[in-house]
């Protein structure tokens, strides 16, 4: 009888796990599918809601009207970071699906410039700032939710998946790309098959809305958390703590930002733009590098959670930083779909191999009343100036210089950013996720596995 216990109690915590981490990674899938979708489609997009003589500037207009989101970020970021910090992770997270959904279900039935004029492309402005304020609370309150309910010697492996779960919404708009401009025609895209992507993620949003609702909240917020009245004084609170340490988290980001919106999203356009590949073909490729993205993250999420976070992080960047001028140079002279694949492939390894280390890092700096707060604010700091509005500047790059390794000096100055920010962080991998409420006690907790360790090499001689 204690037997089948044992197991029915081992069986429900599995599942209770699978449900845990299937749940953040929906969500989160959800949530960037729709925020990415502007990127993906910025070709097809342009003509429809920003039409100009000349084409690359309605192009510049559309990935500006994308980068537009961040001006809502940093609101985003403090108030549903706060929320988060105050009201519950499970709430937060609630908030932020429901509203990405509306926005980008918003765009999806909006009529186009030729039809209302300059209304059209007010109306996208304006549910872009819905979106980037629903995105700059999303990835801190997933990942401080998904941190704080992990054991301690796993949180690498199960945030991993919500880095998985944000490629994944790559993936997917990437095979819509593929599927709409290999089955449908130019004039029918433009026309109305634009509006399919944004219309399928109003219909998936109450599923990740109910999903979330019905996941138990952190057990870290219910203990640990004490209350501090104010988003303002969660805010000053989180800048108060150590400014440093924000400015270092931020900057140790910033190649997974680079990774996901240079590397990966913006790719289709710059193959199609830059190197004269068909649409369908570089959204193909992109298709590739996602899947491989996703097979990855969660196999060096359990990497890091073994030999640390700091050392693949150091191996991948230094990698990315030496070998991302190489790889251009390469796809300027193949100009062929093999050529993209190759190099999206490449990419892949090394961006799964930073990211999958850094998003855990991140979450274990930062005290438990404070680090939805404080993860979102690094974050949109990183992603706002170096993610999102990473394609308008790279397409002015290449318009200005006229090279089409523009993009490639940008990633690799990203990249040693992000290393030389690294080693200003502490490595606090298997540490409980609570021992950031309380430095003394990470140094306790260091020095007890040092004496534990010498121990064990003792009774092993003996």
């Amino acid at each position: 009888m204690m037997a089948i216990d044992d197991d029915n109690t081992a069986l429900r915590t599995r599942r209770m796990r699978v449900r845990l981490i299937a749940a953040g990674t929906i969500g989160n899938l959800l949530e960037f599918y729709d925020f990415t979708l502007f990127a993906i489609f910025a070709v097809t997009l342009s003509p429809v809601f920003f039409p100009t003589h000349d084409a690359t500037v309605s192009l510049l207009l559309t990935v500006g009207v994308f980068a537009v989101g961040a001006v809502a970020r940093p609101l985003g970021a403090i108030v549903i970071g706060s929320y988060a910090d105050r009201v519950g992770r499970r709430a937060a997270l609630s908030l932020t699906v429901g509203l990405m959904a509306a926005a980008t279900g918003f765009i999806g039935i909006l009529p186009a410039y030729a039809t209302i004029g300059w209304v059209a492309p007010l109306l996208v402005v304006l549910a872009r700032l819905v979106q980037g304020f629903a995105a700059g609370g999303e990835l801190g309150s997933s990942v401080t939710f998904l941190a704080e309910h992990a054991p301690a010697r796993h949180r690498a492996f199960y945030i991993s998946w919500i880095n998985a779960g944000s490629i994944a919404a790559g993936l997917l708009s990437a095979l819509i790309g593929w599927l709409m401009t290999k089955f449908l025609a130019d004039t029918q895209i433009a026309a109305w098959g634009w509006r399919i992507p944004f219309l399928l993620g109003t219909i998936l949003g109450p599923v990740g809305m109910y999903i979330r609702a019905h996941l138990p909240e952190t057990p870290t917020f219910r203990k640990v958390v004490e209350p501090v009245s104010g988003k303002a004084s969660r805010l000053r609170t989180a800048f108060a703590s150590d400014w440093r340490l924000l400015l270092a988290v931020a900057g140790s980001i910033v190649p997974t930002s680079v990774f996901a919106y240079v590397l990966l999203n913006y790719m289709p356009t710059f193959a199609s733009r830059q190197l004269g590949i068909p649409l369908h073909d570089a959204y193909r490729a992109s298709f590739v590098g996602c899947a491989v993205v996703i097979g990855l993250m969660p196999v060096f999420g359990a990497l890091a959670d073994r030999i640390g976070r700091k050392l693949p992080m150091y191996i991948a960047g230094t990698l990315l930083a030496v070998s991302i001028v190489p790889l251009y140079l390469y796809l300027s002279t193949a100009r062929s779909v093999a050529a993209v694949t190759i190099v999206q492939i490449v990419l892949a390894v090394i961006g799964s191999l930073y990211a999958s280390a850094s998003t855990a890092l991140s979450s274990e700096m930062f005290p438990s009343r404070i680090r939805s707060t404080a993860i979102s604010v690094v974050y949109t700091g990183s992603i706002v100036l170096f993610g999102t509005f990473a394609p308008f500047t790279v397409t002015w790059l290449i318009w200005v210089t006229g090279s089409s390794l523009a993009p490639a000096f940008y990633v690799a100055g990203s990249a040693l950013i992000g290393v030389l920010c690294t080693t200003r962080l502490k490595d606090r991998t298997g540490m409980p996720i609570e021992f950031a409420d309380d430095p003394d006690a990470v140094s306790g907790l260091a020095h007890h596995r040092i004496e534990t360790s010498a121990n064990r090499r003792v009774a092993a001689s003996k």
